[in-house]
Formats: structure tokens, C-alpha cells, sequence
């Protein structure tokens, strides 16, 4: 598998890589779910315009959105449009319903082997379920060294599913003090 071309989807798979094709895959399914939405009846027969342009958008703005931002302007872009359509008591996507924690698994492997099992018959391309763990694995160092946040072991759910394999190496974690 050393091939030229097996180097190059390696590298293709950056975190930088990653964090873009993840918000352009992101921000897709979000337009196709907002296609729907224009069937609601407006609030308002007020047409309001709209000519915002940004270097990225993202939308949601639960932990992965608020993540997918912060890296963004970490790797220098100089606009970042962050859009959230839930009303404020239902917004934060995700990590609202998971009690907001965050899981990190100890090991890449292990994340890889539980979020497989997890997946059961949506089989995730491995390169992408490598690239995912790689990326959760690293949020510990982002988190805490690079951002400065105080992470604290979470009690419950640690892991959600402990019989699974590779759940002895999955932690959760809750923020304790921000930066």
C-alpha cells in the first residue's frame, strides 16, 4: 500500500484537510436539510437582505461547531461566519444531549475499534474512522495545552457503552474552568 498515490490521500487527511472537508460536508447537509425549512411559515413578511461573505461558514454551533471555528481561525482564516437556526433552548447540537462531555479515548486504536463496534452496519471508510480517532485523540493537547481549558474526568458515561470493545480506553470529560 506504499503506492504514490496512497502517500498522497495520507496526506490528504491533514487535520487542516480534514477540519475543511468536514465543514464543507457539513455546511452541504446542513443546506440540504435547510431546503425543508422554507416551507415553514415566515415569522415575519418582512424580507430581510442578506450579502454576508465569509472564508468559512459553519453551521451549529454545538462543540463541533464551536471546535470547527476555533481551528479555523487557528490555521489563519481571517473570516468565520458561525450560524446557529435552533432557538437558544434547543441549540448546541450534540453536546447539549450528551450532557456535555466530551469523549477522548486514551489510545487511536481503541477509538477506532469502540466507534467501529458503535457503528455496527454504517460502515465508515477506515481511513476516515483513522483520521476521526486521530483527531479525538489529539483534542486532549488541543484542548488543554494549546486552548488552555481545565478538563475534568467525567463519572458518568465513562464510556457510554463500557461492554464494547475497546471501552476500557474510553474516557469522557467534562469542562471545569475555561481560559
Amino acid at each position: 500500500m506504499g503506492t504514490a498515490s496512497s502517500k498522497k490521500h495520507t496526506k490528504d487527511l491533514s487535520r487542516r484537510n480534514f477540519l475543511k472537508g468536514a465543514a464543507a460536508t457539513a455546511a452541504g447537509i446542513a443546506s440540504v436539510g435547510l431546503i425543508g425549512c422554507n416551507s415553514a411559515k415566515p415569522q415575519s413578511s418582512k424580507q430581510e437582505a442578506w450579502d454576508t461573505e465569509a472564508e468559512i461558514v459553519i453551521i451549529g454551533l454545538g462543540a463541533a461547531g464551536l471546535a470547527a471555528a476555533i481551528a479555523a481561525k487557528k490555521e489563519g482564516a481571517q473570516s468565520v461566519l458561525c450560524l446557529e437556526s435552533a432557538p437558544e433552548e434547543f441549540a448546541g447540537g450534540n453536546t447539549r444531549v450528551s450532557g456535555d462531555m466530551l469523549m477522548i479515548p486514551d489510545d487511536v486504536s481503541s477509538g477506532v475499534t469502540y466507534q467501529t463496534t458503535l457503528n455496527d452496519s454504517y460502515e465508515v471508510p477506515s481511513e476516515y474512522m483513522q483520521a476521526w480517532a486521530e483527531g479525538v485523540c489529539g483534542n486532549m493537547a488541543w484542548l488543554t495545552e494549546e486552548l488552555g481549558y481545565d478538563l475534568q474526568p467525567g463519572t458518568a458515561a465513562a464510556p457510554e457503552f463500557p461492554g464494547l470493545p475497546g471501552s476500557d480506553k474510553i474516557k469522557t470529560y467534562y469542562v471545569g474552568s475555561a481560559p
